[in-house]
């Protein structure tokens, strides 16, 4: 116990230190602080790093954000931390034996094609490269925490936090409703007294991450809800939880999803029922309906909470003004999004208009990583497409948007593949592991977030930098790549 202490108190230190000094530029002391950790630590403590590691990014780097901005750089360190981790994965993998079966285990399709994904992204920086800050820039928003993936995904079938992930998913959004209470009803009426162009209940984005006076992650704390939620439904519909149970933990994580005004959580409901419906193959005709009825009735439920809030802010209670509005607000031409000329839609055409020759280069594989984002206190002198040529335009908006600029069409369709594909997996494997229901419920989960996260590339820019975001993808992915790739154990293994 005194070790593991020690260990973790090291391991903070590193991560506040680490970040300040590669925030200011300082990269190799960053680097030698990384690499002593790697070396002194993560060896012996693996899971316990992979917790400290998964637990900043869901809490402790969007706590910091909002309610600790001086300590905010402690996002480096946590990315740091993550591709330590990642490096030491392969390392093992590449130079040992298999813990369990002493055979080397090679990556199977799923690592495989992260593996491609990530290594176009790679070439993609390097091919592109105009310095090394705006390379060490933009390679930081996409790679900082897939080394969290790697590491998940090369575990050995008895690291405790594999098994554990679930009950920690649950834990965590349980986490999020005091500090969504605090946010809805201390934050946010001092925001609605700021006026402008701030929509208030922006920042009830639990530990995801808020500016006290910009916007928020409330769309994130959305994702997870979501995720959480679906979790809940997939145990019960595999009998691990009784009906009340599932429907009293449901109602609990919804209340964050209504307070934020988060409009497409709604969205996110509707399209987790019809895929667990699907996915059920017609099997407890009972349980499908309950379950049908539950997440309509979270859903409705936050559809009441956005119109309220509507209607409290432009005086207009019906719904479907307020659909209307919402439509208008991100596709009319007129119209940007927040103090951006292109909303979600023109920054799509723009991208367009900006690219009529669709032979160059630049339409398949962009103009480098980074372009699509103006630099904000990343400590790095950077200049870059969307701060020289397009500067309050917008055009890193959407993830899609942005990685149309970074990495072109190629790009997007990659990520969107790499989703599809997780999406087929997912559900392949959870009829393969019928004994563990556990096990099958996450994997179900997994599968019904793919194109939650496919849809919310259109939606916000999260996945190009925001490592809460990213700390959410990487799980679930390396989640499924491990169970992809120790399939044989999980098979022999008696029933949770």
């Amino acid at each position: 116990m005194t070790i593991q202490i020690t260990a973790l108190a090291a391991l903070v230190l590193f991560a506040l230190v680490a970040g300040v000094a590669a925030a200011q530029s300082n990269l190799l002391l960053a680097a030698g602080l990384a690499g002593a950790i790697g070396f002194a630590v993560l060896i012996k403590l693996r899971s316990l790093a992979l917790w400290i590691t998964t637990i900043s990014g869901l809490i402790v780097v969007g706590i910091a954000q909002l309610y600790l901005p001086t300590l905010e750089l402690i996002r480096t360190g946590v990315a740091l931390l993550a591709i330590a981790l990642g490096a030491l994965a392969v390392a093992e993998t590449a130079f040992t034996a298999n813990p369990l079966t002493n055979h080397p285990q090679p990556p199977r399709s799923m690592m495989w094609l992260v593996l491609a994904f990530l290594a176009f992204i790679a070439l993609s920086g390097i091919g592109h490269m105009t310095s090394v800050n705006a390379l060490i820039f933009g390679a930081k928003g996409y790679l900082q925490m897939w080394g969290l993936f790697l590491a998940l995904a090369l575990a050995a079938a008895s690291t405790p936090m594999i098994k554990q992930l679930p009950k920690a998913i649950l834990i965590i959004a349980l986490l999020q409703l005091p500090f969504a209470l605090h946010q809805y009803l201390v934050l946010v009426p001092y925001r609605i007294q700021l006026g402008g162009l701030i929509v208030a209940e922006d920042v009830v984005a639990g530990t995801f991450g808020a500016v006290l006076e910009g916007g928020g992650a409330n769309a994130v704390l959305s994702i997870f809800l979501v995720t959480a939620t679906i979790l809940l439904i997939a145990m019960y519909r595999n009998n691990q939880l009784s009906a009340l149970r599932a429907a009293v933990g449901a109602a609990i994580l919804l209340i964050p999803i209504a307070l934020n005004a988060n409009l497409v959580a709604v969205l996110y409901l509707g399209i987790a029922y019809m895929l667990l419906s699907l996915g059920s193959g017609g099997t407890n005709l009972q349980r499908t309906l309950m379950s049908g009825l539950l997440i309509f009735a979270l859903a409705g439920t936050a559809l009441w909470a956005n119109v309220n809030f509507a209607t409290r802010a432009e005086g207009n209670g019906q719904i479907t003004d307020f659909l209307s509005e919402a439509v208008t607000r991100n596709t009319q031409v007129t119209q940007g999004y927040g103090d951006f000329e292109l909303n979600r839609l023109t920054v799509m055409t723009f991208w367009w208009e900006e690219h009529p020759n669709l032979i160059s280069p630049k339409v398949w594989f962009g103009h480098g990583l980074g372009a699509a984002r103006e630099p904000r206190n990343s400590g790095l002198a950077v200049k870059t497409l969307a701060s020289d040529e397009y500067r309050g335009m917008g055009i890193g908006l959407t993830a899609v948007s942005a990685m149309l600029w970074e990495l072109g069409v190629l790009g997007v369709v990659f990520i969107l593949g790499v989703l599809f594909y997780a999406f087929l997996l997912a559900g392949r494997l959870a009829k393969q592991l019928p004994k563990d229901a556990w096990h099958t419920a996450m994997l179900q989960t997994v599968r019904v977030l793919m194109p939650i996260i496919a849809i919310s590339l259109f939606h916000k820019n999260f996945f190009v930098y925001q490592i809460p975001f990213q700390t959410l993808v990487v799980l679930l992915l390396g989640y499924l790549a491990h169970t992809e790739q120790n399939l044989h154990n999980y098979r022999d293994e008696e029933p949770a």
